[in-house]
């Protein structure tokens, strides 16, 4: 049995260019004995770690087989950030596992780390029916103590207070509204339903990856026309023969049912006042950030491109990878020029 070798990044795109099609082709094979070798990886940001570990949740769900990890990096750097961020503790969640380490891997990895955890990477999984992970507010804390960190860090930076308790505000109601509605659109999933990881770069920004392995925006959709939501009906009651569409499935096409799904998604509640998926994007792109959505064969990427929000839709015709999967890079709030010791 040949593992599969990550690659020197693991990111968003060696994710979905490389390690998703090996994956995919395995599966389609009927082979779900799939361990993985990251002993020449040298990089990994949030969106790579949280990636791998929902599509090895979701071969485990798939097959029971719970996939290991044969070789660790040789770059000593890279391993104490995964230990630091909690990738080896919360992959081995008992009864929840999504995988398996060698022996090499010392006790202590799967401890909630003791050292300095300001501006720590933080990963966390999101678990239904079990004991870790299931209650909702514990989650609320995680985010609430990594935005106060933010809020800290920008009082530092001589931010105006009044724009810290605004941006501040409405990122905390964003990133719990991702982890909200992924228990709520998942409630019949159990065990390992999500990962989702969180850290603020050197580059004055925050990284914010979110990968679940539940229904993903087409069937979520499917399922609400089927069930004659009035809300779903009134919007997208004309797609339901295109959503349902096989012939389109797997044709880089406008009307891919993954595409409508996922862009009519993120406009679902656009006229609501819950932080929804487009409330998100908004608050995003306002600030300059990037807003990325993957699910089953397509990407779609928000950006702001002279001051208009521009979509660029991506199609993966080599691998499907169901649930949904967010990468939000938020760019943070600088002083303004008239503005430098940070008062009102």
């Amino acid at each position: 049995m040949i593992p599969i070798e990550i690659p020197d990044k693991l990111n968003g795109k060696t994710f979905y260019d490389e390690i998703l099609p090996s994956i995919y082709k395995r599966i389609i094979q009927g082979d779900y004995l799939i361990d993985f070798d990251m002993h020449r990886t040298e990089l990994a940001n949030p969106e790579g770690l949280v990636n791998l570990l929902a599509a090895a949740a979701m071969i485990r769900r798939k097959s029971g087989y719970i996939p290991q990890i044969l070789y660790l990096p040789e770059k000593p750097n890279l391993v104490e950030y995964m230990r630091k961020s909690g990738f080896f503790r919360w992959a081995a969640v008992p009864g929840c596992e999504s995988l398996k380490f060698n022996s090499f891997v010392d006790a202590d990895f799967y401890d909630e780390y003791s050292g300095n955890n300001y501006f720590r990477p933080q990963l966390y999984g999101l678990f239904t029916h079990s004991s870790e992970g299931t209650t909702f507010n514990r989650h609320i804390r995680h985010i609430e103590d990594f935005v106060l960190e933010i809020a800290d860090s920008l009082a530092e930076d001589k931010v105006a207070s009044s724009e810290i308790s605004r941006y501040c505000r409405t990122l905390s109601l964003s990133l719990v509204q991702v982890v909200k509605n992924s228990l709520e659109h998942n409630h019949g999933y159990r065990g390992t339903l999500a990962y989702y990881m969180m850290q603020k770069t050197p580059y004055h920004t925050i990284e914010f990856a979110f990968s679940d392995i539940g229904q993903g925006f087409l069937e979520r959709m499917k399922e609400m026309l089927k069930k004659k939501d009035p809300e779903a009906v009134a919007k997208y009651g004309r797609l339901e023969q295109k959503l349902n569409s096989k012939d389109l499935l797997y044709k880089n096409h406008v009307e891919n049912p993954n595409l409508l799904a996922i862009t009519h998604a993120v406009k679902y509640r656009e006229d609501s006042e819950i932080p929804g998926l487009h409330k998100i994007k908004e608050f995003v792109l306002k600030y300059n950030g990037r807003f990325s959505i993957h699910s089953g064969n397509y990407s779609v990427n928000y950006e702001m491109v002279k001051e208009e929000s521009l979509i660029r839709p991506f199609y993966h015709d080599s691998s499907y990878f169901s649930g949904c999967h967010l990468k939000i890079v938020f760019s943070l709030p600088q002083p303004s020029k008239d503005n430098q010791y940070g008062v009102e």
